[in-house]
């Protein structure tokens, strides 16, 4: 089983305590007499299947003990459970191979803005500062421009400076993360691409709960990402 991403499940559970929350509010009473009005009996339901399993199972508990906390902390778990659940689905729905396959065609270009070159003593102290080596196809394109905005049929593709991209994979704290990979770009909102350091590959990871777990295969090459001729 693939490791828990800690902040999708924090994410799934809140939503499924928020949901039950608003289930026990819709479904209040203040007598245990009163019936239940039509508009309540679909939350009710949904309360009912949130509060399985630990809730019924400690029903008689609560009830001896009569205090608040037994009550609440096995709601609590419950919501963990699902938000569990959620997680598990969530991470499976992302299509990953160790061994991924090329596409037999790639999406033509639209069109490449490029930053002015760096100087030599940018791009000499910047091989200086990383601790691992880059492919030569995306050393070969830095030495031409400091960055790039790419258009691409399928993708927009921001490239950062290679002044700026150790100090920005500092700044993401990347090593803590996803110590696999070296942040190369994003796509101008919530996800970033990516190298992976032992093979050269790129990949694109979410900024927020980014992890290898959470890295989605693009493409075996530099050139393949971001179109040019192999």
């Amino acid at each position: 089983m693939k490791k828990v991403n800690t902040w999708t499940l924090f994410l799934t559970s809140f939503s499924v305590g928020v949901l039950m929350f608003l289930c026990f509010m819709v479904t209040w009473k203040d007598y245990e007499a009163t019936p239940y009005r039509n508009f309540q009996k679909i939350p009710l339901s949904v309360l009912n299947i949130l509060q399985f399993p630990i809730h019924p199972s400690l029903k008689n508990l609560i009830q001896i003990t009569g205090g608040p906390f037994l009550f609440v902390l096995s709601l609590m778990i419950d919501c963990l459970f699902y938000g569990f659940i959620l997680e598990r689905l969530f991470s499976l729905r992302k299509k990953r191979s160790k061994i991924p396959m090329e596409k037999s065609a790639s999406p033509s270009i639209v069109k490449i803005d490029r930053n002015s070159p760096p100087s030599a003593d940018e791009i000499q102290a910047f091989v200086r500062d990383l601790p691992f080596t880059l492919p030569a196809a995306f050393m070969d394109f830095f030495r031409k421009a400091n960055g790039a905005n790419v258009y691409k049929d399928d993708r927009y593709v921001i490239l950062w400076p290679l002044t700026e991209m150790i100090r920005l994979n500092l700044a993401y704290d990347v090593n803590t993360y996803a110590p696999e990979f070296f942040l190369i770009g994003s796509n101008g909102g919530g996800e970033s691409y990516a190298i992976e350091k032992d093979t050269g590959y790129i990949y694109e990871m979410p900024f927020i709960g980014m992890s290898k777990e959470e890295a989605i295969f693009i493409n075996k090459t530099f050139k393949g990402f971001i179109g040019l001729n192999e």
